[in-house]
């Protein structure tokens, strides 16, 4: 199996607060660029210690650097992610990943 191969074609979007005419705050997502993210599902009946690994249901790899928890997702025609985890230490970026039901921005 080669990660490369896997690799498919995401959205990076970055989550920003702007003003709503009413005067209040709310999230927007904004477009940053676009990356190859290889995406896996995570096996469901092995139980980790950590917590954000039980809420995360996808794993992703990929050779961007940068990506921040709670700040980027990864949108294409197929899914919303939302990045939970981030480790860029090693020579791949490693992601966990919650999937998104809806599009809500």
């Amino acid at each position: 199996m080669s990660i490369n191969r896997d690799m498919s074609r995401y959205t990076i979007q970055e989550e920003k607060r702007v003003r709503s005419p009413s005067g209040g705050f709310k999230t927007e997502w904004v477009h940053v660029s676009n990356a190859d993210v290889a995406v896996y599902k995570n096996d469901e009946y092995v139980t980790h210690a950590s917590e954000v690994y039980k809420v995360s249901t996808h794993t992703g790899l990929t050779y961007r650097k940068g990506l921040r928890a709670g700040k980027h997702r990864l949108k294409n025609d197929d899914a919303v992610y939302m990045i939970m985890s981030s480790n860029d230490s090693g020579r791949l970026a490693s992601l966990l990943l919650k999937e998104v039901t809806t599009d809500v921005g």
